[in-house]
């Protein structure tokens, strides 16, 4: 008996059209990549821009004066140096929590690493938590609301967003970003414009060569470079960009001279406009520059709002890759190394969410700023000892991105680094040493769960 040839094509495209409908819209073994370069950009930049520039003019100015500037300027090369680091790692493990696995990678304790990343994840709970509060008092001042309340409706609402993959966080990230972006490019031209002949005359020409002066402005960045903080949690989530090799260092390094760009132009207009006497002792910089420009004060508000947003969708999204990307180094996988129907590492989430909530009510934005500028330095100079370790060990790492003059660049970033953890506040530091006793119970607990 002949086989009908027509017949058996019409079983073939059958089983197949059976096969895509039962296949789930997202792959059970991994992350999708869905991230361009403008994704990132935007990523890094709403991550970066927090609630620190829009608070941290006034000291500065106490600390640098009308050099502050300049601090923001060696800030931007130190935040540089910075990408370049991170950039090398990213592109050579472009996976999810790619700084946390070249951790585990690099080092020869698995110990040490595990804590380290613990600590590094902490960190971001943390900078999650100020940013928070930070929105919590800004709305605060203008309806009257609990701040913690509001606080904990907004942590709801992102841990939703976050739970329906990245590609949802990203597209509402990358809104809030294009609107802030364009809020600060108003208030910077709308000041520039309205002070421009009094700006020129009164910038500094003089003194720069001075010891004293120069770490004068070195203390100020010190300070300031908080600012800075955020751009490399796009290595976190480099698992889920296409073409990660090229579009990462790109992405990093666009995202600095952005952010470097616009704080420069912030500070100049602030130092420049409003007296020392009164920028040094103002709690809102910002809407004291809006109102001595005759500028309404709703901009900066709006601008605030908008980067605290940015701020806190990404800080989330980050958080939990970080975590998920240490489950993959086979600790608590079972808890948290599971993806949702939407493709979110939803028990990572869930749980990050649960820590920033506790953070929440400590109610203190100095507490929480300095646990996270502290555990975030902690991170940066582990990540960059790591480099060097996994470049002395396998001579053919960096074949996609090499960081330049090293070790020069490296030893500049601990260096500085170590400088600013020096000034952190002491409690912030204890805090932080009981998270990685914290660790160590947990890294212990799965050693002997897997004996």
């Amino acid at each position: 008996m002949q086989m009908n040839p027509l017949r058996n094509l019409d079983v073939v495209w059958s089983a197949l059209r059976s096969v895509g409908r039962l296949r789930p819209k997202f792959p059970v073994f991994g992350l999708r990549r869905e991230l361009k370069l403008f994704d990132l950009v935007l990523i890094g930049v709403g991550s970066t821009i927090s609630a620190s520039i829009f608070v941290l003019i006034a000291p500065g100015a106490a600390i640098a004066g009308k050099l502050l500037p300049i601090s923001f300027v060696l800030g931007g090369i130190l935040a540089f140096a910075v990408a370049l680091i991170y950039a090398e790692v990213a592109t050579n493990m472009p996976a999810e929590g790619a700084d946390l696995r070249f951790i585990f990678k690099a080092f020869a304790s698995d110990l040490w690493a595990f804590i380290t990343s613990w600590l590094v994840i902490l960190g971001d709970l943390a900078c999650l938590a100020l940013n928070l509060l930070g929105l919590a008092f800004y709305v605060r001042a203008i309806i009257p609301i609990n701040h913690l309340v509001f606080a904990v409706v907004v942590l709801l609402a992102v841990t939703v967003a976050n739970l329906r993959g990245v590609k949802r966080a990203s597209l509402i990230e990358s809104v809030v970003a294009i609107l802030l972006l364009f809020s600060l490019a108003v208030f910077i031209g709308w000041v520039f414009s309205n002070n421009f002949g009094n700006l020129l005359p009164s910038v500094p020409v003089t003194g720069t060569g001075d010891l004293h002066v120069f770490g004068t402005i070195l203390a100020g960045t010190a300070l300031i470079y908080a600012s800075f903080i955020g751009y490399e949690d796009i290595t976190s989530i480099a698992g889920e960009v296409r073409q990660p090799h090229k579009v990462l260092p790109k992405a990093l390094v666009f995202t600095v001279i952005i952010t470097t760009l616009l704080y420069l132009a912030v500070s100049f207009l602030a130092v420049q406009v409003v007296p020392i006497s009164q920028l040094k002792t103002s709690e809102s910089p910002l809407l004291f520059l809006a109102k001595m420009s005759n500028i309404p004060t709703l901009l900066v508000t709006i601008s605030a709002i908008l980067a605290i947003l940015s701020t806190v969708v990404v800080t989330l999204l980050v958080a939990s890759r970080k975590l998920y990307a240490l489950s993959q180094e086979g600790y608590l996988k079972n808890w948290f190394g599971k993806l949702n129907r939407w493709g979110a590492p939803a028990q990572t989430v869930i749980f990050c969410s649960a820590v920033t909530l506790v953070l929440l009510f400590t109610n203190s934005i100095k507490f929480v700023a300095y646990l996270g500028n502290s555990v975030y330095l902690v991170g940066v100079i582990a990540t960059t000892i790591a480099l060097v370790i996994m470049k002395r060990k396998d001579k053919s790492f960096g074949r996609w991105f090499k960081v330049p003059f090293f070790p020069l660049v490296p030893v500049l970033v601990i260096s500085f680094s170590a400088l600013v953890l020096v000034f952190v506040e002491r409690g912030a530091i204890m805090y932080m040493i009981l998270w990685a006793v914290a660790g160590g119970v947990v890294y212990f607990s799965t050693k002997l769960l897997k004996a």
